[in-house]
C-alpha cells in the first residue's frame, strides 16, 4: 500500500503569494481557550480559538499553510469534505476564523489523533542516529517502546540527530486512508486513494510525495 506526504504548497503560482499566511495583530494568542493549550494527543473539552490571516495577495486555497498551528491541517469546507468520506482515525474539524482584507472566510482546523504505537510493529521499525554534518549514519535502534524514543533523542547532543529509516505498521492499518508517524518525527501520510480523492476534485493548495520509510504487513 502506498503512503504519501502532504503539506502546504509554497508555489505563488497556486497559493498567489509567499508566505500564504501572517499573523493576526488583533488575536491574542494567551487568551482562555486558545489553540495553544490543545496537545497533539488529545481532544480538548473546548472549541478552541485561532485566527490568522490570508496575506493580502494570497490566493484562498482549499488547503492553506497551518503556521502557527504545530499539528493537524487548515482546509475548507470541500476538502473537509473529502477527508470525511474517507477512513479516518479519530478526528474534530474546528471552525477557525480566517480573515483576507478583514473578511471572515470560512475554514477549519482538522484535528485527528493516531495512535501509532497500537498500528506500529516498534521492533521492526528503526531510527538511524546520525552526524548532522554529511548526514553520516553512527547507529540504527529499533523504535522500542514511547519512553526508549525518548531516551534516545534526549541522549543527542548539538553534533548528532535522528532520522526515521523504517516505520513498520500492521495489517490493519490499511484500515485508515490517513495516518501519523508521530512522537520524534510528525509525519502525517494519506493513501493513494484519498490522493487520488483530493487531485479528482481539483483540491488546490497543498502537494504530496511519495513516502517510501513505510511499510505495512501483509
Amino acid at each position: 500500500m502506498n503512503y504519501y506526504t502532504i503539506s502546504a504548497s509554497d508555489d505563488p503560482k497556486t497559493i498567489g503569494n509567499y508566505p500564504q499566511t501572517e499573523g493576526r495583530l488583533a488575536f491574542n494568542p494567551t487568551v482562555a481557550h486558545s489553540f495553544t493549550q490543545v496537545f497533539w494527543d488529545e481532544f480538548p473539552d473546548f472549541d478552541p480559538l485561532f485566527e490568522i490571516n490570508l496575506s493580502k495577495k494570497a490566493q484562498p486555497t482549499n488547503f492553506i499553510n497551518r503556521s502557527p498551528l504545530s499539528f493537524g491541517f487548515l482546509v475548507d469546507e470541500a476538502f473537509l469534505s473529502i477527508l470525511e468520506s474517507h477512513r479516518m482515525p479519530p478526528f474534530k474539524a474546528y471552525p477557525v476564523k480566517v480573515f483576507q482584507n478583514e473578511e471572515a472566510l470560512p475554514y477549519y482546523w482538522f484535528h485527528f489523533i493516531f495512535d501509532m504505537w497500537h498500528y506500529l510493529n516498534a521492533e521492526a521499525s528503526q531510527v538511524n542516529e546520525i552526524r548532522k554534518v554529511g548526514y553520516k549514519v553512527i547507529q540504527s535502534h529499533s523504535f522500542g517502546s514511547p519512553s526508549d524514543l525518548k531516551a534516545l533523542k534526549k541522549g543527542l547532543n548539538f553534533e548528532k540527530g535522528l532520522l526515521l529509516k523504517e516505520a513498520v505498521f500492521r495489517p490493519e492499518t490499511k484500515n485508515f486512508d490517513l495516518i501519523e508517524i508521530t512522537d520524534q518525527f510528525y509525519i502525517p501520510l494519506i493513501s493513494e486513494r484519498l490522493k487520488d480523492a483530493l487531485e479528482k476534485a481539483n483540491m488546490t493548495g497543498f502537494g504530496t510525495k511519495s513516502f517510501d520509510r513505510i511499510s505495512v504487513e501483509s
